[in-house]
């Protein structure tokens, strides 16, 4: 008696050991996930599509590492010595390839060029980089359930071990993308990474050196001879369902990121919280597939073909409530918020129960399907590692069509909703075929709620909800892969142009906008008279770039725009971007304007910036040293570099810049803001002249300050600004500072100013 129970409760530690060693080592995984998407974004670019490639080059190393490893984990004799080479070989190769891509940004994306070629050279090159780590990585789910099940035998383990795994990854998630990089720094968290890996490689050499090599310490719990306790279900219908899971999984993630930017907003945290909630609730569903497989071992008649019929039907369900739930939060939001208590204190913990309520059911429900389907594989007692090695890479590549699919084809076809209901009708056709597969009668169960959800799905409104006040008018709505971009009239009959929840610039026809946008590109030639080249970066409505094509000296305007819809609606900003777009002196493209400027040669004698946000991924990296460097690299001798600078962060925005260039003037813009001039040279001995600005220009401001006195700007430097504007902190590649700002508010971390 006491033998066994010394046993029993040996197993047991080793089995907690290795589920918190599987935590650990999640939560490591999505570190470097996060961290390497950020290095891929510098030299990329920005963009859904660089995202996106570099996402299928991540899954494309974990399936082939888990294929490679669950191949032979069976024939291990001690398989926890690989586990053990495996984190400690993670540990050096994530780091290394981390480094090698963070300090190397700049120069690889130059080397990458752009054409025809370029997103093929993009997903190679992601996964040339990252394909040693991920491989390693892949393959330590097959070894580690190769070790869990030689202490026991129980195939519900499965479904524990990747649940600890999958909610490892959402803590990660959430440190890193609200602890580490605000607190530590990229390079920071590298090294935090690190030690979780190495903790997990510590961890289990210790319980190496008390374990004695064996094969199995338990009798399996399935043989390859069917058995009647549980019905025996075809391989190829399992791998249907895994492969389905991961491509409706993604599919939803893609639609609820859409949807997220309205009710959380676009910003940084907001995507984090997201990815935490998607994780832990695919965690609990994991969790369920384990107490769902047991419940098939205790009642051999419990037929899993209409088990999966009932999640399929009821994933169906969800989805409609939950789509109908997100349209709801968001047309109501404002008004729901407004009576919570302590609005401002609490709002990290009120967003997360939005997003919580949103996606629990639908998450839960199919995330309990690809664990179950592992678990319940004929193969899955004589060879669990290699049994989940086939079905991850089957879930990889469904998730790989689903998010591709999804994000480049699906909403910028069917729109959000239309995919809404396309998913719907797909989970419905799975529900159909699992109870055909049974030969059995349809299940009550699973008839009513997919006849409730075919018809809830058909009441879905086609897009999202407007927010319109009394006299205002849509005039221009398109949904693409960067979001859904509105422009509005308002009653004023001026126009708010938006993309998701943000508001790109501020309301066309205001005699501010014309007067600031306009404004940049006059210093840029009040400052250096004689230019002859100018790149835009962050062109909107074409403002800044018509003013500068307004000059006669002027022979190039560079014009870069990352939204596509900003460039084609171009006609509707007329007259006020003096027809920018028909300029034969102006060059437009549609791209990621530090991603343009990596990949040019060519010199310029005025850079001039303007970014909707300067909390925003991406957007976020043009106010870095490392950019300001680049940016001095193109500049001509005498050249000069206007930005609009403003919002809770312009300190460390006016800090970085007086740390990148040693002369630089503030003149204030809108109400919470500066445009700067910043050189390599003096500016101060062309501050009181006149500025001579273009007819049509003059004309354009006249018009849109109806009678209002165009005043000349006054400039400040930097010393002379008030001190609330003044910090030591720089913002940089490695210490983000502007974009993981808590900064005046918890607020703030969802909403764009």
């Amino acid at each position: 008696m006491l033998s066994f129970s010394a046993a029993y409760s040996k197993t047991k530690m080793i089995n907690r050991i290795l589920l918190l060693a599987c935590f650990l080592s999640g939560a490591a995984s999505l570190f470097y996930q996060i961290l390497w998407t950020r290095a891929f974004s510098l030299m990329l670019g920005s963009t859904i599509q660089a995202a996106a490639l570099i996402f299928a080059a991540f899954l494309t190393g974990l399936a082939i590492g888990a294929w490679l490893f669950g191949r032979f984990s069976a024939r291990l004799r001690r398989p926890l010595l690989a586990y053990v080479v495996l984190e400690l070989g993670i540990a050096v190769a994530a780091v290394a390839t981390g480094l090698i891509l963070h300090h190397n940004a700049d120069s690889i994306g130059a080397f990458l060029g752009d054409g025809a070629t370029k997103y093929t050279l993009v997903f190679l090159l992601a996964v040339g980089m990252i394909l040693p780590p991920t491989l390693l990585m892949g393959g330590t789910l097959p070894i580690v359930l190769t070790i869990a099940q030689r202490n026991d035998s129980r195939l519900s383990i499965v479904g524990r071990f990747y649940g600890w795994n999958t909610f490892g990854a959402a803590v990660g998630t959430l440190v890193c993308g609200f602890v580490s990089i605000r607190l530590l720094g990229i390079t920071s968290s590298y090294y935090t990474a690190m030690a979780l890996n190495l903790s997990v490689a510590l961890m289990c050499a210790l319980l190496l050196a008390v374990t004695r090599p064996v094969a199995s310490n338990c009798p399996p719990e399935r043989s390859a001879t069917p058995r009647a306790d549980v019905l025996p279900v075809p391989e190829s219908f399992l791998l249907l369902i895994a492969g389905m899971s991961g491509a409706l999984v993604l599919s939803l993630e893609v639609i609820w990121a859409r949807m997220a930017g309205f009710f959380l907003g676009n910003r940084t945290y907001a995507f984090t919280l997201l990815m935490f909630t998607v994780l832990t609730l695919l965690a609990v569903g994991a969790w369920l597939s384990a107490k769902l497989y047991n419940g098939f071992v205790a009642t051999p008649s419990r037929d899993p073909y209409r088990v999966f019929g009932n999640l399929l039907a009821l994933s169906a369900s969800a989805v409609v409530v939950s789509a109908a739930g997100g349209w709801w939060l968001i047309a109501n939001q404002v008004e729901l918020e407004a009576n919570l208590p302590d609005l401002q204190t609490w709002i990290l913990g009120y967003r997360f129960v939005e997003a919580f309520a949103l996606l629990a059911l639908p998450l839960i429900f199919l995330g309990i399907l690809f664990p179950l389907a592992i678990a319940l594989s004929r193969h899955c007692a004589d060879n669990i590692g290699g049994t989940t090695a086939r079905y991850y890479v089957v879930n990889a590549l469904g998730i790989v069509v689903g998010s591709l699919g999804t994000g480049f084809i699906g909403v910028s076809y069917l729109g959000s909703f239309g995919m809404f209901k396309l998913l719907v009708a797909a989970l419905l056709l799975l529900t159909c075929y699992s109870v055909y597969r049974s030969g059995r009668p349809l299940p009550v169960f699973a008839s009513v709620i997919g006849m409730a959800a075919l018809g809830a799905v058909l009441l879905l409104p086609a897009t999202y909800p407007a927010g319109l006040r009394s006299g205002e008018e849509i005039l221009l709505e398109v949904e693409d892969e960067h979001g859904v971009f509105r422009a509005t009239k308002l009653r004023n009959q001026n126009l708010r142009v938006t993309n998701n929840r943000s508001e790109l610039v501020f309301h066309l026809g205001a005699f501010s906008t014309d007067y600031v946008q306009q404004m940049q590109g006059h210093l840029a030639i009040h400052f250096n008279p004689g230019a002859r080249a100018a790149l835009v970066i962050g062109s909107g409505y074409g403002i800044t770039a018509g003013a500068l094509a307004s000059y006669e000296m002027i022979e190039h305007v560079d014009a870069v725009e990352i939204l596509p819809a900003m460039v084609s609606a171009a006609d509707m900003f007329m007259p006020h971007n003096l027809n920018y777009h028909n300029n034969p002196k102006v060059q437009l493209t549609v791209d990621d304007g530090r991603h343009f400027l990596v990949r040019q040669n060519q010199q310029y004698d005025i850079i001039s910036l303007n970014v909707s946000d300067p909390h925003m991924p991406g957007g976020s990296t043009l106010f870095h040293t490392e950019f300001y460097d680049l940016a001095k690299r193109h500049l001509r001798p005498g050249g000069v570099l206007v930005q609009h600078a403003f919002g809770s962060e312009l300190a460390i925005i006016a800090r970085t810049l007086a740390a990148s260039f040693p002369f630089i003037l503030f003149s204030e813009s809108y109400s919470n803001g500066y445009n700067v001039v910043a050189a390599m040279h003096p500016l101060e001995d062309r501050v009181g002249l006149q500025m001579d600005l273009p007819a049509t220009a003059v004309r354009q401001l006249r018009i849109s300050a109806r009678g209002r006195p165009i005043i000349r700007p006054k400039f400040l430097n930097y010393d002379q600004l008030p001190p609330n504007l003044h910090t030591d902190i720089v913002a940089s590649d490695d210490f983000p500072a502007v974009e993981f700002s808590w900064n005046p508010g918890l607020k703030t971390l969802f909403i764009n100013e």
